[in-house]
C-alpha cells in the first residue's frame, strides 16, 4: 500500500504525483490548445498514471514542465509514501503495529474456521464490512478520498482447477462496457458486450470473476447509478498485483470529477493464504474427493526418536521437524547421502549431522481419494463511500427553468430511507386521523414515512418531499372521507393514482421492493387527475 509522492523543494508541501500529472493534462486539454494527435497522446498517459514505476512518472513530469501547484516551484522526483498507518500497541510502545489498510484479511486468517463452517465444501464465501485507513497524501472531494473510510468486501473461495460459477447462466446474457487493457489507449472507447462472450473471449478470466461484475453492475444499477455512466476497467499489466491473475474497476462517470473507481473485482489466486500459512506454519488447504482414487508411492524420512534423541538432546525436535517437511525429492536426496555413512542438514539455523541409525527411509504405496489445495479467492471489493457519493451524484437533477426550477433527488425507492410522504389536503381534525392510521399501517409493514403535518399548500408539501428523495406521496382530500381513498403520487413522473386506504401498505411495500412498477399500478388503477 504505496503511492508515489513528490515535493515542493522551497514549501516542502506534498502533492500525489499520478494525480498532479492527471490533473496537468485534463488542464491542457479543456485549453484547446493541443493538437487532436497530442491528446491522444496525453490521454494515454492519463490514463496510465497510476500505473507509471517512479521513473516513469518522473519522466513524465519533466516532460510537461509540470511545477508545484500554487507556488510554481520545482518538484522532487516522485518516491514512496507508505499509505499505512503505524502506531504503538501496548504501553510499552515496544510493539509497532498498523492500522488495517483493508478488511480482507482477517478473513483469511479465520479460513480454517470458515472452512469448516461450510462443511469443508468448496466453493464458498464469506463477506465484512468495516472501516479500513490509509494515510492518503491529498486527501480531497468528499467521501471520495479519505483516510477513514468504511470498506465492503467478499471472498469467495474457489478450486483454482474450477471458476465456473453455478449461477453464471442468470447473467451470461447481461451486456456491460468493458474498458480492456488494450482499449486504454487515446480516447480508451469501450466495447459493450455480454459477460458470457467476454468469459468466452477470455477478455474476463473465468466465470466466478465475471459473475461477480454482473452482479456489481447489478447492484449500482439498482442504486439509481446510469448504465451509460457505468464501465468496468481493466488493470493494465504493469498496474496489477504481481500475484494477481485478473483485475477489473467499477468506475463511475461523476460530475467534476471523470471516471472514479468505487469497486474492485480482482482474481487474488492463492496468494493470500499462502502468505499467512507460511507465516503462522499452519495448512490452509481444502480437500475435494477425486472420482477414481490413486495409488501414490510415498517416500518419507521417519527419524528414530530414541536415538536421535540420545544424539541431539533438546535439539531433536527441531531436526524431526526438519525431516517431516522434507519433499519427496529432498528424501531421496538424503537417502544417497545416508549411504555414503552421514548426512549434513541444516535446521532452526544449526547445522546437523545425521548417521543412518538416526532416521529410516520409508517407502509404500498410498490409496488417495482425495487431493488437497490451496484455495484461489475471487474478491469484490466496495468503497461505500463512494457509492453513496456516486449515488447522490445520479439521484440529484433539477426541472423546470427559472422561477419554475426545482430540485428532485431520484432516490431508488428501494434505497431511499423514507419511503412516503403523508400529506392533508387541507388542515382538518378527521383528516389528521386518517393520515395517522395510514402512517402506522406503513410503519407495522416496515417502510419508514414521515408525516408532514405543517399548513402549507400540497404543491409546496409535494416539493419538499422530492428535494430529500422520497419517491412516493400520500395524499388526504376532503373525498377521502367518503369514499375511503386517497392519492398516491410517484415522485418521478409526477402522475398519480387513486387507491383504497386499506391497499396503501401493500402498494407501497411492493413498489419499494420492486414487486411491482408505477406503470402496472396505472394500469391497475388507472391514472387519477384533478
Amino acid at each position: 500500500f504505496a503511492d508515489y509522492m513528490v515535493k515542493d523543494v522551497k514549501e516542502g508541501n506534498c502533492f500525489r504525483a499520478d494525480k498532479l500529472l492527471e490533473q496537468h493534462i485534463d488542464k491542457l486539454i479543456e485549453s484547446g490548445k493541443v493538437s487532436k494527435e497530442e491528446q491522444e497522446r496525453l490521454l494515454t498517459i492519463a490514463q496510465n498514471a497510476d500505473a507509471y514505476s517512479a521513473k516513469e512518472l518522473g519522466d513524465k513530469l519533466k516532460e510537461l514542465g509540470i511545477k508545484a501547484p500554487i507556488t510554481g516551484n520545482a518538484l522532487t522526483d516522485p518516491f514512496p509514501f507508505n499509505l499505512m498507518f503505524q502506531t504503538q500497541i501496548g504501553p510499552s510502545g515496544h510493539s509497532p503495529g498498523f492500522l488495517r489498510p483493508e478488511t480482507a484479511q482477517s478473513i483469511f486468517v479465520n479460513f480454517k474456521r470458515l472452512l469448516d463452517y461450510n462443511r469443508e465444501r468448496m466453493p464458498f464465501a464469506a463477506a465484512q464490512i468495516g472501516l479500513a485507513f490509509r494515510n492518503e497524501i491529498a486527501p480531497r472531494a468528499g467521501l471520495l478520498r479519505v483516510r477513514e473510510f468504511l470498506q465492503a468486501e467478499i471472498e469467495h473461495f474457489v478450486d483454482p482447477k474450477d471458476k465456473d460459477h453455478v449461477r453464471f447462466s442468470e447473467i451470461k446474457d447481461n451486456k456491460a462496457f468493458l474498458l480492456p487493457r488494450e482499449k486504454q489507449v487515446g480516447k480508451a472507447e469501450c466495447i459493450h458486450m455480454s459477460f458470457g462472450e467476454a468469459v468466452e473471449k477470455k477478455i474476463i478470466d473465468n466465470q466466478t470473476l465475471a459473475y461477480f461484475l454482473a452482479r456489481s453492475q447489478l447492484f449500482l444499477e439498482a442504486c439509481g447509478v446510469n448504465p451509460l455512466k457505468l464501465r468496468f476497467r481493466q488493470h493494465l499489466s504493469n498496474e496489477m498485483a504481481h500475484y494477481a491473475a485478473d483485475c477489473w474497476d467499477a468506475e463511475i462517470f461523476l460530475r467534476g470529477y471523470k471516471w472514479v473507481e468505487v469497486a474492485g473485482h480482482a482474481d487474488r489466486s492463492a496468494y493470500d493464504l499462502k502468505v499467512h500459512a507460511k507465516a503462522t506454519k499452519n495448512t490452509l488447504e481444502a480437500q475435494k474427493a477425486l472420482e477414481k482414487p490413486i495409488i501414490e508411492k510415498i517416500v518419507e524420512a521417519a527419524p528414530v526418536m530414541k536415538v536421535m534423541g540420545k544424539a541431539f538432546k533438546r535439539d531433536a525436535k527441531v531436526v524431526k521437524e526438519h525431516l517431516s517437511g522434507l519433499e519427496k525429492d529432498d528424501v531421496l536426496k538424503l537417502e544417497e547421502s545416508l549411504k555414503s555413512g552421514e548426512a549434513k542438514i541444516v535446521a532452526g539455523g544449526k547445522e546437523f549431522t545425521l548417521l543412518p541409525e538416526h532416521v529410516q527411509i520409508k517407502k509404500y504405496d498410498k490409496k488417495i481419494s482425495t487431493e488437497s489445495f490451496i484455495p484461489n479467492v475471487i474478491e469484490p471489493s466496495f468503497g461505500v463511500g463512494r457509492i453513496i457519493y456516486s449515488i447522490l451524484d445520479n439521484a440529484f437533477t433539477y426541472v423546470g427553468e427559472g422561477k419554475d426550477r426545482r430540485t428532485i433527488l431520484k432516490l431508488p425507492a428501494v434505497i431511499a430511507p423514507i419511503k412516503a410522504g403523508i400529506f392533508c389536503v387541507v388542515s382538518s381534525d378527521e383528516l389528521q386521523a386518517i393520515a395517522e392510521s395510514i402512517r402506522k399501517g406503513l410503519v407495522e409493514e416496515g417502510l419508514m414515512c414521515q408525516f408532514d403535518r405543517s399548513t402549507t399548500t400540497i404543491g409546496r408539501k409535494y416539493a419538499k418531499s422530492d428535494e430529500i428523495g422520497i419517491p412516493y406521496g400520500i395524499s388526504i382530500d376532503n373525498d377521502s372521507k367518503s369514499d375511503n381513498k386517497v392519492t398516491i403520487r410517484d415522485r418521478d413522473s409526477w402522475k398519480q393514482i387513486r387507491v383504497p386506504i386499506e391497499d396503501v401498505p401493500d402498494i407501497i411495500r411492493n413498489l419499494c421492493r420492486l414487486k411491482i412498477s408505477f406503470a402496472k399500478c396505472l394500469e391497475k388503477y388507472g391514472e387519477f387527475k384533478q
